[in-house]
């Protein structure tokens, strides 16, 4: 599991729909069957958490002009 990149901090409203959505998505892929719903809620913070580390490893990486 990775470690959540904003500690003690509460998400924001559109990180926790990010999450929400995933999650459902994941659910869904899954058929809809609701005895994962922590799993399903924890992989997609796990993933969006992920995703926008990268985006700002790569925005604070970018060459200067």
């Amino acid at each position: 599991m990775i470690p959540n990149p904003f500690p003690m901090t509460r998400p924001e409203p559109m990180l926790q729909h990010e999450i929400r959505m995933r999650a459902y998505d994941l659910y869904e892929r899954r058929g809809a069957v609701g005895e994962h719903a922590l799993d399903d809620w924890l992989q997609a913070e796990a993933e969006v958490f992920r995703e926008k580390c990268a985006v700002n490893f790569a925005r604070t990486n970018e060459p200067t002009r």
